[in-house]
């Protein structure tokens, strides 16, 4: 998103809870440059992403795609399943309005971990949705070979729709946090994950 930003108006249609995450990206602005506009879902109603029933799922949709007519988007990406399914059902729902935007979906976890997670396999409508998206969506991105290599081979997406990329990072801002002193005083156990 950073590099995004940095060379073309960007908008992020998310929830005002999120609103916080974007303020480097806002801030750091250069006229010049691109631009990174928030729309929240608040402002069409909308405010639980996880109610999969029809309506909120068609509102999302709609949401989506209004948002796109009215910024002219001419790619729409979303993050993690929710939004790149919520992305499909627009494309069917609003044809006319998106028929000639590129459409990108990510999913950055295993679907067959979370199944198994779960304790039972996807349901016919989850099965249906997961294949509508993969059908639909003119790419789809996962953080690894192995959750790229299960959307195909689990569940029939198109293997040159389908793409890798790993999690980016910025080596230069790595350096500097490393060299920073911690400023949380130690007053209970830490876990340190890498």
């Amino acid at each position: 998103l950073q590099g995004l930003v940095g060379q073309f108006t960007v908008t992020v249609l998310t929830h005002v809870v999120l609103e916080s995450l974007f303020a480097d990206l806002r801030d750091g602005h250069h006229p010049d440059q691109g631009r990174l506009d928030l729309v929240f879902f608040e402002s069409y109603d909308l405010t639980n992403p996880f109610d999969y029933r029809q309506a909120n799922l068609l509102a999302y949709a709609r949401a989506i795609a209004v948002t796109a007519r009215d910024t002219k988007a001419i790619l729409i990406q979303g993050v993690m399943h929710n939004s790149s399914l919520f992305i499909a059902l627009a494309y069917w729902r609003h044809y006319r309005t998106l028929r000639r935007r590129t459409l990108v979906g990510s999913l950055h976890g295993s679907l067959n971990g979370y199944f198994a997670q779960r304790g039972q396999g996807a349901t016919r409508w989850e099965w249906a949705s997961i294949r509508l998206a993969l059908a639909t969506l003119d790419a789809v991105i996962t953080p690894s070979q192995g959750v790229a290599r299960e959307l195909v081979t689990s569940f029939g997406g198109n293997q040159h729709r389908v793409y890798a990329i790993h999690n980016g990072f910025s080596l230069e801002q790595v350096r500097q946090l490393g060299s920073e002193p911690l400023d949380q005083p130690k007053t209970e156990p830490w876990i340190l994950t890498c």
